[in-house]
């Protein structure tokens, strides 16, 4: 049974709301109409950010003409002032964060804002999917709201006993007529700027989180190997932290370790540093402190700028291994070769029954120590490593 407009426009108040009410001060006068504004924008930004979600998602189900791509750029010809107004309200709520308080409290209050749409845009595309992973009829359902006009800002309040929806187009045409408003730069104003795809998988990702709570162990797999299979780093560390502490499956230290190096041949260097906790802890046979302390090395090398976490819990496991390991040990780590420890790791996963292992990182040539990964003072007496 098709869902109507004005139903779908109820589900999404909350959070509307939640992103109108977290950025007015006192609804009086002026701020009012900001709370307006940004209710405005709290319901368009989050149809953006869904046909960016169904652009990722829907591509394989779907034909050219009836697949996202198609039905998501014609919605923006036709919407294009409407949310280049929105664009412009969220972006003058933010630099009135900044205004009115400190650093810290201005980026609480974005990020408070971003969820909000984000949690809009999820509760739209719910109603289609059911928590359930993408499908054809799914992302044809989700999609027809675009493709007919139901969710065009203009025709929004045209149903009887609607009409109060329709304030969202009025209130976007006034911030289109204020002398303050500005439009994107023309490089920000195509189609792929203005509804990129989604950089992460939502609707698979929302339908993982529900087969985990319902106890479906084979959903959930089949969800995270879904995004594995496109390239998806954090989904191989999730599936294999699944396996290793026995969430919803028994626990298996072995299967984790296929997924482990899945991970960091895939570029999360989280996988390697667990490769090395398995070492050390003999998970997966006897304990290899060598092995553990040269992967804990080359995590924290590798970790990415942005992943501070990562390099912290990788620099906490070798701190730890180093003020307690045998200096010929230590010697012994820092001359072995990126590559002998990336060929243990592939040998250790190879092991893993029913896992596809991803094909082999790219690494530095040469030891740990060429590559200051351990530092080259610890190789005590040993002035070279034997090739």
């Amino acid at each position: 049974m098709p869902v109507s407009p004005s139903a779908i426009v109820r589900t999404l108040l909350p959070p509307l709301l939640g992103l109108a009410m977290s950025t007015a001060v006192q609804a009086q006068g002026a701020e009012q109409d900001l709370e307006r504004r940004e209710a405005a924008a709290g319901f368009v930004l989050p149809q953006v950010m869904a046909l960016g979600v169904l652009r990722r998602e829907c591509r394989r189900f779907l034909s050219s003409d009836a697949g996202p791509d198609a039905i998501g750029r014609a919605w923006w010809e036709r919407n294009r002032d409407s949310l280049e107004a929105s664009q412009w309200v969220i972006a003058e709520t933010s630099r009135r964060y900044k205004e009115q308080g400190s650093a810290e409290q201005a980026a609480a209050r974005e990020r408070q804002m971003r969820q909000s749409l984000t949690d809009a845009m999820l509760t739209g595309l719910r109603i289609s999917f059911e928590r359930q992973m993408p499908s054809a009829a799914a992302c044809t359902k989700a999609l027809e709201r675009f493709r007919n006009g139901s969710f065009d800002i203009a025709k929004l309040g045209s149903t009887p006993g609607d009409k109060s929806f329709g304030e969202f187009s009025s209130t976007l045409k006034l911030v289109l007529a204020d002398p303050r408003f500005r439009p994107p730069d023309v490089r920000q104003r195509a189609f792929e700027a203005q509804v990129p795809v989604a950089a992460v998988a939502s609707l698979t990702q929302d339908a993982i989180e529900a087969a985990q709570s319902r106890g479906d162990l084979a959903a959930a797999v089949h969800g995270y190997e879904t995004l594995i299979a496109e390239g998806d780093a954090s989904a191989a560390m999730a599936l294999a932290v699944m396996h290793l502490n026995g969430r919803l499956a028994p626990r298996n230290p072995q299967l984790a370790a296929g997924w482990l190096y899945n991970a960091w041949a895939m570029g999360d260097s989280e996988g390697l540093n667990a490769l090395g906790v398995l070492w050390r802890d003999g998970l997966v046979g006897a304990p290899d402190h060598t092995m553990a302390l040269a992967a804990f090395a080359m995590a924290r090398k590798s970790a990415a700028r942005d992943a501070r976490q990562a390099r912290l819990r990788a620099s906490v496991n070798l701190s730890r291994m180093l003020s307690q390991t045998d200096p010929k040990l230590l010697a012994t780590a820092g001359c072995l070769r990126w590559t002998d420890v990336h060929d243990a790791a592939r040998r250790l996963a190879s092991a893993a029954p029913g896992v596809n292992l991803a094909a082999p990182p790219t690494l530095p040539t040469g030891t740990l120590f060429d590559s200051n990964a351990l530092d080259p003072k610890l190789r005590g007496d040993a002035t070279t490593c034997t090739p």
